[in-house]
């Protein structure tokens, strides 16, 4: 029983991260990824030995599937918690076509010389709108804001589930992939921010990101003229910028030669090699149908891939809305995109820095033989508030402090709960009490002070 579980560990970690066939120096710290596997194999084979004693016993461990909570989809998921949802197409300036959604102020907040302040919400990598909307509408930050009468607006970066139109290309064309979060952070974000204060009248907006969220704000504060003006303040939740000292073996691993796999995908022109992990059928079922059994080794087996990426928190789990979570997640990436993030991780120091092509292409693209870094020093004004949680395997403390260094006039907000990891953010049990209530106080009080 150990050794299948431990290889059932190692293959789902290495599907997971989309490793390349290829493995060269350097390797990861083996001893962490070793430790993961040895934690999970004891809580899987836990898990293994509950579950028989419950069928010995007679008790039901498979109860059924409640299928009636399931939505696809942000529309669908916000409407199911009970608010209106409004969706936008927004066209970029390099030919993509995203798109945004709107839950809107309710009647009530809409009163004479009373302005409704507009907060703009971006999803992380493989995440899309939908994450942010399918908590309890008593913890999510989309709802809570919108209770506060906020008018909230949700993002969604190209080729993701909800952002998949054709534009200057279709999806099915493999050189619409290329791209990186470069391209999300120079113009799917400005495009949706200008798009929103158009629609407002508003000069202004809240900005609210996670993970890939926060990073493309500094790429937009670097390579976009003018974008700071438009921000009223900004809320970066485990902002993974600086990458090189990430806690997750898992990902270090799974992010070795991944650029030379892109080269050679971009070369034949292969869509199925050029996008990562999309919304697919087998992805819903796993999700849907067998995230939905409560069992323990059921419970283990969806929260693994969870665990091994962010950092475990077994206190903040939501089991009995892990299938909603499931089946709306991954939401698809480019795996340049992903690229991109591996070479952050692997540089031989702490770098943030443009797509490295080669010296050759660099010189070409850049002038210069070494990707220019992004100036993320752009980004520091008084109203930026870096949030963390000492068991984020990827925003690590070091990695928000060398921010924090670059931007000295922001804040730094530390989760009080010491365990919590990079998901939690978003589907946390303790969510509200640990961040939200947090980051709403401090829009409403920087909106008091600057009406």
């Amino acid at each position: 029983m150990s050794a299948m579980w431990s290889v059932c560990a190692l293959l789902v970690v290495l599907a997971s991260a989309s490793a390349s066939p290829r493995v060269a120096a350097p390797m990861p710290p083996l001893h962490n990824l070793l430790d993961s596997f040895a934690s999970w194999e004891a809580a899987l084979e836990n898990g293994v030995d509950v579950q028989e004693k419950l069928l010995d016993s007679g008790t039901p461990v498979l109860p059924p599937i409640d299928n009636t909570r399931h939505y696809f989809g942000t529309a669908a998921v916000v409407t199911e918690h009970g608010y209106p949802v409004e969706e936008y197409k927004v066209n970029t300036t390099d030919g993509y076509v995203i798109t945004i959604f709107r839950i809107p102020p309710s009647q009530a907040c809409l009163q004479p010389n009373k302005t409704v302040r507009a907060v703009f919400i971006m999803h992380g990598l493989l995440s899309s709108s939908t994450d942010w909307c399918a908590p309890p509408a008593n913890r999510a930050i989309p709802y809570l804001l919108s209770n506060c009468c906020y008018d909230v607006w949700l993002g969604n970066a190209r080729g993701t589930t909800e952002s998949r139109d054709a534009g200057k290309y279709s999806p099915d064309d493999g050189r619409y992939w290329d791209f990186t979060w470069h391209e999300i952070g120079v113009y799917d974000v400005p495009a949706s921010i200008d798009f929103i204060l158009n629609f407002t009248k508003q000069p202004n907006l809240h900005y609210v990101g996670h993970s890939q969220g926060s990073l493309v704000y500094f790429v937009m504060a670097s390579e976009v003229p003018g974008s700071m003006d438009k921000i009223r303040s900004a809320h970066l939740l485990a902002p993974s910028v600086y990458m090189k000292c990430i806690k997750s073996a898992a990902l270090r691993l799974g992010s070795i030669e991944l650029t030379p796999v892109w080269r050679v995908a971009q070369l034949l022109n292969n869509r199925a090699l050029l996008e990562i992990l999309p919304h697919s059928l087998p992805l819903v079922l796993f999700g849907d149908t067998f995230c939905s059994y409560r069992t323990p080794i059921t419970q283990q087996a969806c929260f693994l891939l969870i665990d091994l990426i962010g950092g475990s928190n077994p206190k903040q789990r939501d089991t009995a809305r892990l299938s909603d979570y499931m089946a709306n997640f991954p939401g698809g990436s480019a795996l340049k995109q992903l690229a991109h993030f591996g070479q952050l991780i692997h540089a031989s120091s702490e770098v943030f820095r443009k797509f490295d092509y080669g010296s050759v292409e660099n010189m070409k693209r850049y002038n210069a033989t070494v990707p220019p870094e992004y100036n993320v020093s752009r980004a520091g004004t008084s109203n930026l508030t870096l949030v963390y949680g000492l068991n984020d395997f990827l925003a690590v403390q070091s990695n928000v402090d060398k921010l924090h260094r670059l931007n000295p006039s922001s804040k730094v907000v530390v989760v009080p709960d010491a365990m919590w990891n990079h998901f939690d953010f978003i589907i946390g049990l303790g969510v509200k009490e640990n961040v939200n209530d947090d980051v709403i106080a401090r829009i409403k009080d920087f909106d008091a002070r600057n009406p």
